[in-house]
């Protein structure tokens, strides 16, 4: 493959937004990510997170966000103003270190997935490339590790 072909492919890569207040967690995850094909914007509070989004020239195709950050957002309320500032509506995984049953049911509400931590890389993998096959970027299932 050309340089100019594998520059291509990776500018139609799509975009994943990784929040998590841990770096290590989020660098791990962005790695995982980059190495299946997909490119990553990472950031450890929901206000950076923004600040990138609106900086972006491509819309984000998923956010996987910690349900707790650092901040004035949690994860359902970043997602909904990246939604809103961008004019589409990734799909969007919410994860938390506990089995938090309130962030559980505003994912749910919001129409988000829900994932407990650790969250298993070959399981993000698969519900990203099943999501990139369906019209509405959007679910509403839970699931654990």
């Amino acid at each position: 493959m050309s340089l100019n072909e594998r520059v291509a492919e990776a500018v139609e890569a799509p975009v994943i937004l990784i929040v998590d207040p841990d770096r290590i967690g989020g660098w791990a995850l962005s790695l995982v990510l980059q190495d299946a094909g997909y490119r990553t914007l990472v950031a450890r509070s929901g206000e950076d997170m923004l600040k990138k989004v609106r900086s972006a020239a491509d819309q984000p195709f998923a956010i996987i966000s910690d349900y707790e950050l650092d901040g004035e957002l949690d994860g359902v309320e970043l997602a909904r103003k990246i939604a809103k500032d961008t004019g589409c509506r990734p799909m969007t995984i919410l994860s938390s270190c506990r089995d938090n049953e309130s962030a559980k049911t505003q994912a749910r509400r919001a129409g988000f997935l829900f994932c407990s931590k650790p969250m298993e890389p070959r399981r993000i993998l698969g519900l990203l490339k099943h999501a990139s096959n369906q019209p509405d970027r959007t679910g509403d299932a839970s699931f654990s590790p």
